[in-house]
């Protein structure tokens, strides 16, 4: 992914399926022909155990060997192309996912970061990523298991069809009527799951967000004797996706209950009535009959495997469909790249004034959050100013519009009379220096972490900071020295 152009994330879960699906298509359509297999094994199976009945029963004793030759040399091509096929599938599959996985990851972190202060008021650290490790595993996923089990279900079903309309075309309309009437009372319960996949991922998101949340902020539970509340919290977010799940499990249950009662009438009842009738009248042999056999067989438990996967690929774009929905956020927050690209960015001059200037500044968080309204301020090259408020009053805000985290509603913010809309916040930020309120350290090396501003600054200009700052001598005595890694938020250190 090339880091100088901007992602563009489709609208909705199922354009980023989309985009997916066309980025990686060599290895899924590899996949899609592998995964036919099975298809064709629950239907190429039962015809040849035809040919070998209808040989044995129609062949002398004394012929029977010669008679079973062809069949036999057929059940070994389908059980050699059979194996080989589900290679082709294993292998791409497994290329897929690894890809797939990675990219998911990849474009979601990209585009979090491109975001700026009013994307992350509204998400969490702990809600974002649980976003982005649900949908890296679970895109591939769904892809996977509708390659393994929704095509060949389609395909097989295609299959047993034909094979039975050959033998008794009353056969292959009950085949046909039960299969419909599974699917419609699958497609009936599915929808309901939806709306109950979509609380489930909320009420996770929730508790996963919690969860994060309280570790990384143990000190001040420890500090403030906060364990008990945890608890309490930890119990209520608990007993939500308890809940939450059980009501989406249960529908499941019920559904698979109604489709078994529809099977038993159609397979167990009525199929075999006419089966018995058709024996009765000599209209089929028992060639046939072992044929239907082993294709309703194979059938029946394909398709009820498929709907038990279909109902977890439901759950599962439930899931992803409310882990997407930051999508809209996106769309409506500009990113500093779209906003630069609008126009070339202006640079600052090598001599430039210096001279910040708040300009009839308002910005408001929302309608009902006013922040400031027609500001202004002038603070001259080389002026010392501090800046000192109650909580709330937009201390932060002020220094999060200057350095282009924040962009005013209206009115101008300029350095050196270049108006920093015009401006890269990178380019912004290269004379800048700035401190947040809780500076963090990367789980990287030392190395990384104070090279992180200036990545290709050399050794020594890395030693020479480190000495400035008087942690070199620490660093030093570390097993790895200035390649040690610092672990999450510096806890190695």
């Amino acid at each position: 992914m090339s880091s100088s152009k901007t992602l563009v994330m489709p609208k909705t879960a199922l354009g980023f399926f989309i985009h997916i699906a066309l980025k990686f298509k060599k290895p899924l359509i590899l996949a899609g022909l592998g995964c036919c297999a099975f298809a064709f094994e629950n239907t190429a199976f039962p015809y040849a155990s035809k040919l070998i009945i209808e040989a044995i029963t129609k062949s002398n004793p004394n012929e029977i060997y010669q008679a079973l030759k062809n069949p036999v040399i057929v059940l070994v091509v389908i059980w050699l192309g059979n194996d080989v096929m589900w290679r082709l599938a294993g292998f791409s599959i497994a290329n897929f996912r690894s890809l797939a996985e990675a990219y998911v990851k990849e474009c979601l972190n990209i585009k979090f970061l491109e975001q700026n202060s009013v994307f992350f008021q509204k998400y969490q650290s702990g809600d974002l990523f649980g976003r982005t490790m649900h949908s890296s595993s679970e895109i591939p996923f769904l892809f996977e298991h509708t390659l393994y089990h929704v095509v060949p279900c389609v395909l097989n079903v295609a299959g047993v069809l034909l094979l039975s309309s050959f033998v008794n075309t009353a056969i292959s309309g009950v085949i046909f009527t039960w299969v419909f009437i599974h699917f419609l009372i699958a497609y009936i319960f599915f929808k309901k799951n939806i709306i109950l996949s979509a609380k489930y991922a909320q009420s996770s998101n929730v508790f996963h967000g919690s969860i994060k949340d309280s570790l990384s902020n143990n000190q001040n539970v420890r500090i403030f004797n906060g364990l008990s509340v945890e608890k309490i919290i930890f119990r209520i977010f608990s007993q939500k996706q308890k809940n939450a799940q059980k009501d989406m499990l249960y529908m499941y249950q019920y559904m698979l209950f109604i489709m078994a009662i529809v099977s038993f009438v159609f397979n167990g009842l009525i199929l075999i009535y006419i089966l018995a009738k058709s024996i009765q009248n000599s209209s089929i042999t028992a060639g046939d009959v072992t044929m239907i056999f082993f294709l309703v067989k194979n059938l029946s438990s394909m398709v009820f495997e498929t709907t038990i996967t279909l109902g977890e690929i439901i759950q599962t774009y439930g899931v992803i469909k409310k882990n997407y929905s930051f999508v809209k956020d996106l769309n409506q927050i500009k990113t500093q790249e779209q906003i630069s690209n609008n126009k070339k960015s202006p640079s600052f001059p090598n001599h430039h004034s210096g001279e910040i200037n708040f300009n009839n500044v308002n910005f408001a968080y929302n309608s009902h959050d006013i922040v400031f309204k027609n500001f202004c301020l002038k603070i001259p090259k080389h002026q010392k100013l501090g800046i000192v408020g109650n909580s709330g009053s937009g201390k932060s805000t002020l220094t999060n519009l200057l350095i282009k985290d924040l962009n005013p509603s209206s009115g101008s913010i300029s350095i050196s009379e270049i108006d920093l809309l015009q401006i890269n916040q990178s380019e912004i930020m290269a004379h800048i220096g700035y401190i947040p309120q809780s500076p963090i350290l990367f789980n990287r090396t030392i190395l990384e972490n104070i090279k992180y501003a200036k990545p290709d600054a050399t050794i020594e200009e890395v030693i020479d900071v480190a000495k400035k700052v008087k942690i070199h001598d620490e660093v030093m005595k570390m097993g790895q020295q200035y390649n040690s890694y610092v672990g999450e938020l510096g806890s190695e250190i």
